[in-house]
């Protein structure tokens, strides 16, 4: 809900227009009868894009890395 800008009361939306760019136009009204303020308010949609989680680093996966490390390291097959 959005808030009107005058008094902080909810609003109600009286009209919708689409826009170019997937964008959104609404005519609103303030609910609070004492206000009735009229404002237009333009709402951009965006596209939610996916976040890689990232695994916990334990101190046994940590070490089992390191122990791989110089392993290789002594048989001379780590990369540099």
């Amino acid at each position: 809900m959005i808030p009107c800008p005058i008094c902080g009361s909810e609003s109600s939306v009286t009209e919708t227009r689409r826009v170019t760019g997937g964008q959104a136009r609404r005519r609103r009204i303030c609910d609070n009868h004492e206000c009735r303020a009229k404002f237009t308010t333009v709402e951009i949609h965006a596209d939610l894009v996916k976040v890689p989680r990232f695994q916990d680093a334990t101190l046994e996966k940590i070490l089992k890395l390191a122990q791989r490390a110089l392993k290789q390291d002594k048989e001379g097959t780590r990369d540099e």
